[in-house]
């Protein structure tokens, strides 16, 4: 189930995916939430949980949608596949900052980029 919420502030946007798992029933869990701040100097994407190819349509309607300069504050991203990792070489391609990304992310970036894919 997709949620779209609206907070405080015009220029706040908060995206959520959330899905029940089989022990889940009567909770949902947070896969992954997409929280868009833009400001005069640009547009802060913060991203929290799990990144997967799935959630990518919804991250690039939010880069599309942002105005100015882009930083991925990736700081809470806990996971995140191949198809992200490519994604996040191409993001960096276009100027746009990945900002508090884990050690092991950079690091798969960076045996991407020298492998030629």
């Amino acid at each position: 189930m997709l949620k779209t919420s609206q907070h405080s502030g015009p220029s706040v946007r908060h995206v959520g995916i959330f899905f029940g798992g089989p022990f889940l029933a009567e909770s949902a869990q947070v896969v992954v939430k997409i929280e868009t701040v833009g400001g005069p100097d640009g547009t802060t994407i913060r991203l929290i949980g799990r990144l997967s190819m799935e959630h990518l349509p919804l991250l690039i309607a939010q880069i599309d949608a942002a105005q100015g300069p882009i930083v991925l504050e990736m700081g809470e991203v806990a996971l995140v596949d191949i198809v992200v990792v490519r994604f996040l070489i191409d993001c960096q391609t276009r100027g746009i900052q990945l900002r508090g990304c884990s050690a092991y992310i950079r690091k798969w970036i960076a045996r991407e980029q020298e492998s030629g894919t």
